[in-house]
């Protein structure tokens, strides 16, 4: 089982890495010019923001992608 997750501001990588990204996970909502956040597990898309987030909703959205934070 592969339990590695990743998740990037897609955002912030070259036209190369977004365009070997697109051809591996189905990344529909990347507009390209504006914060992309999306997390994969494996060779699985797990979930995906178009827009900026605020600390709080960074962190609810990386909990519903299976991310645990500690106080």
């Amino acid at each position: 089982k592969d339990d590695k997750s990743i998740f990037e501001l897609a955002d912030e990588l070259k036209d190369e890495e977004i365009q070997i990204l697109k051809e591996t996970y189905t990344l529909e909502n990347n507009q390209g010019y504006v914060p992309y956040t999306f997390v994969v597990n494996g060779n699985k898309f797990i979930a995906d923001n178009t827009g900026a987030l605020e600390e709080d909703a960074a962190k609810d959205f990386l909990t519903k992608a299976g991310y645990v934070f500690e106080n």
